[in-house]
């Protein structure tokens, strides 16, 4: 997909659908930025709990400080913000579809990361769930 996006963003510059202004580009660029520092927070935050998908032999404990206080997922917040200001400053219809597809998979994986932490962490974890949310502000 990362190819798709960058030979789009090179050659397919007529696909274009929003307008140009330096302002608003500028906005969107700080969108991709703001993206990639709550995903790179993300990582350190977790420290050695990181890990990607649902691996039942990788043994974690459950982070619930630093950025996790404010979202169970904001490691997919920031992959969000990322593709949706990266969209918005290519602005052309493939990098806009990718961009929708990436953030549906991406919430069709926390989905099922819900059905496995509950098994992994047990009580510890509903009690997060509880207090706080799927994404920022969000239950």
């Amino acid at each position: 997909m990362a190819g798709i996006q960058f030979i789009s963003i090179i050659f397919i510059n007529k696909l274009l659908i929003f307008i140009e202004n330096d302002l608003i580009r500028y906005i969107r660029i700080a969108i991709s930025t703001l993206g990639i520092f709550i995903f790179i927070t993300s990582m350190v935050t977790m420290d050695d709990s990181w890990r990607a998908g649902i691996d039942d032999s990788q043994k974690t404990k459950i982070v619930t400080t630093g950025i996790y206080k404010y979202s169970r997922n904001p490691a997919f917040v920031g992959f969000d913000l990322f593709y949706i200001g990266t969209a918005l400053t290519f602005s052309n219809v493939f990098i806009i579809i990718i961009a929708c597809a990436s953030i549906l998979m991406f919430h069709l994986q926390i989905l099922e990361e819900k059905k496995f932490l509950p098994i992994a962490f047990g009580k510890e974890y509903l009690d997060y769930k509880k207090k706080t949310g799927r994404y920022f502000g969000t239950k």
